[in-house]
């Protein structure tokens, strides 16, 4: 039997309601509940205002101070290190082995270092828990299999899942910024996933959130990536034009614009010559343009170690106000008590100069600010 005329207009209308739909979903409209974006909006909007406020009851030395992430000495807080964090109001803190004897003192150590920096701003902890070659507590944390097996595997999933289980166990003894996954399509000890930026791409983006669902943000590394190194009067040289490096190098990150989580991106100290004659971190044609308005990122950007040889013929003090000056919203600092605090005292002055503005320093603290308000917020949930 032949369906009814009202049958037939009834089986047209639903067919209706559900190709509907299914256009709203494929258009995204429905991706999200109205509710719930409005709770997202209004979510952000109270983080932007207590951001906001803030910065307006900062002093400049204050906001200058979460502009670094430094290292320290030995696996205690000593004296100098208390002096820098109270009295120079430093940002973050990167921890290395020769910091770490097992968990337990890690975990003591965090704790100290939070309690000296207190509530007002508290401290970025910072490790790189890439795996293989690149690891911490290896006795005592069964660190992730190098990027380069994972990439080999052919299955990003696993480089998820490794990532998260590393970053959970680093999350409890108080870290909160793993230096990882590594997004460069060539790199020593096997610290890359592929040659392929398309695949790399792919292992990149769950790794990065794997460290995430572990419970700390992820700074990807090292930007715009490194392809083959020449040595050219003393600089580490890449001769890719723009053109190469957005088709090959870049794409992991051009990837991760899709990502919904926030994660930092590191930059590194190689003179792009058919860019920039400036390193990387210097450059206000990688940071500003390519990074910042090119790939529309509006997260953290730290330096690579600004105490490293690549920038030696800099003085620290110098180092750190030309990235800034670039865009750059934190330099790293991997060495000694004294270069943190040339570097704080040079970039104070080259704000007292004019080398960079009142408001470039505001937008870096933003972001900073940003990132440990949503890590406050995520140890809440």
């Amino acid at each position: 039997m032949r369906p009814m005329k009202s049958e037939r207009s009834d089986t047209m209308r639903k067919f209706l309601i559900v190709a509907f739909i299914l256009a709203l979903i494929m258009a995204g409209i429905l991706e999200t509940p109205a509710n719930e974006r409005g709770a997202n909006e209004q979510n952000e909007n109270a983080i932007n205002r207590e951001i906001d406020n803030l910065v307006k009851e900062m002093t400049t030395e204050e906001k200058i101070g979460q502009l670094v992430m430094m290292g320290i000495d030995g696996d205690n807080v000593t004296e100098d290190v208390k002096f820098l964090i109270k009295e120079y109001h430093i940002g973050g803190v990167i921890l290395f082995d020769r910091n770490m004897k097992n968990p337990e003192q890690v975990k003591s150590l965090i704790a100290e270092l939070n309690e000296t920096a207190g509530d007002k701003l508290p401290l970025l902890v910072a490790t790189d828990e890439e795996g293989g070659a690149s690891a911490r507590l290896k006795d005592y944390i069964k660190p992730p299999l190098p990027a380069k097996i994972l990439g080999d595997s052919g299955d990003a999933k696993k480089a998820y899942d490794e990532m998260k289980t590393a970053s959970k166990a680093f999350k409890e003894l108080g870290f909160n910024v793993n230096f990882a996954p590594v997004a460069d399509l060539n790199l020593a000890n096997d610290r890359f996933y592929s040659t392929d930026s398309n695949a790399a791409a792919n292992f990149v983006t769950e790794a990065a959130a794997g460290v995430y669902e572990g419970g700390m943000i992820p700074c990807v590394k090292h930007f715009p990536g490194f392809g083959p190194v020449a040595n050219q009067n003393g600089a580490m040289t890449v001769n890719k034009t723009k053109a190469e490096l957005m088709a090959t190098d870049i794409y992991p990150y051009e990837r991760l614009k899709e990502a919904d989580f926030p994660y930092f991106i590191m930059v590194n100290h190689v003179v792009y010559s058919a860019i920039d004659k400036e390193p990387a971190s210097f450059s206000k044609v990688v940071i500003k343009k390519i990074l910042r308005e090119e790939l529309n990122f509006d997260g953290v950007v730290i330096t690579d170690d600004i105490s490293g040889g690549a920038l030696s013929m800099y003085k620290p003090a110098d180092r750190a106000a030309k990235a800034i000056a670039a865009g750059a919203d934190m330099v790293l600092s991997c060495n000694t008590a004294k270069d943190t605090r040339e570097i704080y005292l040079g970039l104070l002055d080259a704000k007292k100069k004019g080398k960079f503005s009142e408001a470039r320093l505001n937008d870096s603290v933003k972001r900073i600010l940003k990132a440990k308000l949503l890590l406050k917020n995520k140890a809440k949930s």
